[in-house]
């Protein structure tokens, strides 16, 4: 019941929003920033190599500007279709570090992590040869880019099996603020329709990484 009256009391989020072509994104907790990832060159190199045609792991860095920020993240994997998903157990902070490119040099902040993969993980990941990484803001609101690059080239992501170690490139990014449902009124049908609301929000939060339709969100 404490759940349902948090629910109930909850401001109304916003949908879904394709950040692919934003250069930053400001996130404030419980929000997510999601990466949608290839394995494809890593799955080519391997066919010619004799690698495992799935990694055993996954590793990332995100690169954004320079921020003094101590929020925590929070980062996990899920398939493309939202049915299965593996978590970091420690939570990420962001770590100083340095930037060299044509388009900026300099210093910058970094968050990152790598996945150990078992054979069922990896397939139930990466069957379909990309999976997303979830970046779930802990607490706290901060910003995430480095312009003028785009949030898809601020993840530097590698896969590595059987000896083969490739990069995996990210398709595209979506912003991901949570679920609410209107504050309630007042009488017993009011009550009855925040329960359902409710109940949709929940179900729309599990599967919202999924819908609009895959297409939309290439």
């Amino acid at each position: 019941m404490l759940l349902l009256a948090g629910a109930l009391t909850a401001p109304l989020g916003a949908s879904i929003v394709n950040d692919t072509n934003a250069t930053d994104v400001s996130l404030h907790t419980g929000e997510d920033l999601l990466f949608r990832v290839s394995i494809q060159d890593y799955q080519n190199e391997a066919s010619l190599f004799g690698a495992p045609l799935l990694p055993t792991s996954f590793s990332f860095t995100l690169v954004t500007a320079p921020t003094d920020s101590a929020v925590q993240f929070q980062a996990g994997l899920e398939s493309d279709n939202g049915s299965n998903a593996d978590i970091l157990p420690q939570s990420l902070t962001f770590q100083p570090g340095t930037f060299d490119s044509g388009n900026y040099s300099g210093p910058v902040s970094t968050l990152s992590g790598s996945f150990s993969l078992s054979s069922n993980q990896s397939n139930s990941l990466f069957a379909g040869g990309t999976a997303f990484l979830v970046m779930t803001d802990l607490g706290g609101n901060v910003t995430i880019g480095l312009p003028p690059y785009t949030l898809t080239d601020d993840l530097y992501g590698s896969v590595y099996g059987g000896g083969l170690n490739v990069g995996a490139w990210t398709i595209s990014t979506f912003y991901d603020p949570p679920a609410a449902v209107p504050e309630p009124g007042s009488g017993f049908l009011v009550l009855s329709g925040g329960i359902g609301l409710f109940i949709a929000a929940t179900l729309q939060r599990r599967g919202r990484r999924w819908f609009p339709s895959k297409s939309s969100r290439q």
